[in-house]
């Protein structure tokens, strides 16, 4: 022992005090069961260049690798002004380091029990409580255990509270002892056992329940009404409810300004009462535009189509940062409202916003067995000419040296070009022009093709939006009806209608995209007319909705044209995810003595799916259904046999043993089973782990 302290292995008693590494902001540790705590009593500067010298001492003296062979057994509080040992006497005060022992880590046992008995209640309570994750870890720090424990208190108070519990009491015991009445400074050595005891009293309901003044379109929550359960979420939902109906009304800077609550205990009624100030009627007023050092501020004005003028309305304010992230022309977008209403009843906005790095480009490749190798690259502009509009350009050559297709070995490529400018015509309202070269390999067809178009996209609202595009396209392609070259004026009506809850694990709400695809000949040769359609709706079920039925349609039709007038990649083809799953991509045609010889000119599918998710499991059943007719005209077939072999002749033939010149070629019927296992709960929309198909 050394001045009452016990010395380490070949370490001097100033040594032992530079023996410590970062645990949290006060509190450093030394291996697994020591912390040293540092106290500032004189100046944070002075506090710091102590530290300093310490941290420089340490690497020197005691690499990281070697410290867990000083981690000492200390049983008692021991004090050590061991900074004045080796700095001026002034800095005496300046730190002090207190080493106790902590105790080896372990498992804890948590035992959680209400009264009355509630299972619904006791789920509630142990999801909120932070001992909870504590207790189910294989091993607990003390200092953790002691200030989760500290902070249930209120938590599992909240909870009671929401259910209209406010005569309630909780005991949380730390190894017998209540944890309120421990410190955090001096805590346990070991902590293995963790008692919460909840006793719930009786469920108060509203006595007065009052919100005034409401605005005229307001109208209060049935649940937050005399002899309801007495919940504060209830409360604070009706008051955040009739807040926000006043600021759709115009006024910004409502708020309570007195606030009334009591319990009476003996009649078990909970009073609230609750007034609002109104404030001023207000009109949106200067809009003020910083940040930007690329964009132009009127660009970013007339992006975010503020009236200037209109009564106030926070969903319009939402609706103009949506537009102006919508462009990605901005890393940040910050909305700030004036602090004040003018004297002339205008509130100003202040748009803050941070430029988006304007050049991005990136590039990427594939290698397959069967379909070759595929490299693809991009660049984009966010910002061309200041004004947030959109240059992207995009390359793809795939199928080198593939098997697959209609001619061994031939490769594809596709080259496209894209211009965009936000807010063109009107703020919801934007422009582009497109351009894209493009060589398309099949096995029914091979197509070279070269586009240029210009549009709009409209955004109407946050579930319907829509874009129309007038194009020229020039094409040559080869089919089994023989080659042929065109050169067609096309228009485009594509809408999505969107109301499902979430994009991407949707459990309600629908999704339709209608296609209108009109085309005429230049040289009057066809006219026609493509018609596409995509409908899903989905159905949840369970308290969690963690069981999914989804519902899939898809119709489609050529009019105007017959089967060997119409551009080959406008017929409908289907087989592969995103028709019918189990069958190879666009396999399935029109087909002829067990060959598929060109696509369909109507569509007819259906698919219905159900996703089931389980605690480790995710269960999905595909079952699609698809039906395609082709009329295609005997004659016509007939004449163009001699164009070609094989395939040609081979439907010639088939066609001529029919009187009817409808063909009905397929009706496929396909149904998946997939089991997708997981490791853990959290993960079971990622990626499986393992995954196995079975296709009948």
């Amino acid at each position: 022992m050394l001045g009452g302290l016990q010395s380490l292995p070949n370490m001097g008693t100033s040594d032992f005090t530079f023996l410590f590494k970062a645990r949290s902001k006060f509190c450093y540790v030394i291996g697994d069961n020591c912390f040293v705590l540092f106290f500032s009593f004189k100046s944070v500067l002075k506090s710091l260049h102590v530290f300093t010298v310490i941290a420089r001492r340490i690497l020197v003296r005691c690499p990281l690798r070697k410290l867990d062979c000083f981690v000492p057994q200390i049983s008692s509080l021991l004090w050590c002004p061991a900074l004045a040992l080796n700095f001026h006497p002034r800095l005496l005060l300046s730190g002090l380091v207190l080493t106790a022992s902590l105790g080896p880590l372990a498992a804890l046992e948590l035992d959680l029990s209400l009264t009355p008995a509630s299972k619904e209640l006791q789920d509630k309570v142990a999801a909120q409580a932070l001992l909870t994750p504590l207790a189910a870890s294989d091993k607990a720090d003390t200092l953790d255990v002691l200030a989760s424990a500290q902070a249930d208190y209120q938590r599992i108070l909240a909870v009671l509270y929401e259910l209209g519990y406010f005569g309630s009491t909780v005991s949380i015991k730390l190894d017998g002892r209540e944890a309120s009445s421990l410190s955090t400074i001096s805590p346990p050595q070991s902590i293995s056992q963790v008692s919460i005891t909840v006793t719930t009293g009786s469920e108060f309901k509203f006595g007065k329940a009052q919100i005034a003044p409401l605005a005229p379109a307001s109208k209060l929550p049935p649940e937050f009404a005399t002899g309801q359960v007495a919940s504060t979420r209830v409360l604070e939902s009706s008051v955040q409810g009739a807040v926000s109906v006043w600021k759709d009304t115009g006024y910004p800077k409502v708020e309570p300004s007195k606030q009334k609550f009591t319990v009476n205990h003996n009649s078990n009624l909970f009073n609230a009462e609750v007034e609002l100030a109104t404030g001023r009627l207000a009109r949106i007023g200067k809009v003020t535009v910083s940040g930007s050092e690329n964009v132009r501020p009127e660009r970013v004005v007339a992006i975010l189509g503020i009236e200037e003028g209109k009564v106030y309305s926070p969903e319009d304010l939402r609706d103009a940062v949506t537009r102006l992230r919508r462009t990605d022309a901005f890393r940040s977008v910050v909305l700030t409202e004036g602090e004040q209403i003018n004297a002339d009843g205008t509130l100003p906005i202040e748009v803050e916003v941070q430029d988006q790095i304007p050049r991005r480009f990136g590039f990427g490749g594939e290698i397959s067995s069967d379909e070759g190798a595929t490299v693809t690259a991009y660049w984009m502009h966010r910002n061309l000419t200041g004004a947030a509009d959109k240059l992207h350009f995009e390359g793809e050559v795939s199928g080198i040296g593939s098997s697959y297709g209609g001619a061994e070995g031939r490769s594809e490529f596709n080259i496209t070009a894209r211009y965009e400018r936000p807010a063109a015509f009107a703020r919801d309202t934007d422009f582009f022009a497109l351009g894209s070269l493009a060589t398309i390999d099949e096995e029914t067809y091979n197509l070279e093709q070269a586009i240029l178009g210009v549009g709009i996209q409209r955004y109407v609202t946050d579930e319907y939006q829509y874009q129309f595009s007038m194009g020229l396209l020039h094409a040559r392609e080869e089919t089994v009806f023989g080659k042929d070259t065109y050169t067609l004026l096309t228009g485009l009506y594509e809408g999505t209608i969107d109301y499902r809850d979430n994009a991407l694990r949707p459990t309600s709400g629908y999704f339709i995209r209608p296609t209108l695809l009109p085309y005429v000949d230049v040289e009057g040769a066809r006219t026609g007319l493509r018609a596409y359609v995509d409908a899903r709706t989905y159905f949840g079920f369970g308290e969690s909705k963690n069981t999914v039925i989804a519902l899939r349609g898809q119709l489609g039709s050529i009019v105007g044209t017959s089967i060997e007038d119409t551009p080959a990649n406008f017929l409908f083809y289907s087989g592969g995810s995103d028709t019918v799953r189990g069958f190879p991509y666009q396999s399935l045609g029109v087909v002829v003595n067990g060959e598929t010889v060109t696509g369909g000119g109507v569509l007819r599918g259906c698919q219905r799916n159900c996703a089931r998710c389980l605690t480790a499991a995710l269960v999905w059943l595909d079952l699609p259904t698809l039906a395609m007719s082709a009329r295609i005209p005997r004659p016509m077939v007939r004449a163009n046999g001699k164009l070609g072999q094989g395939l040609a002749h081979a439907m010639t033939r088939e066609l001529a043993r029919s009187d009817s010149t409808w063909l009905h070629p397929l009706v496929a019927v396909s149904m998946r089973v997939v089991f997708s296992f997981t490791s853990e709960l959290e993960k079971r929309f990622e990626i499986p782990h393992r995954h196995y198909r079975l296709v009948f």
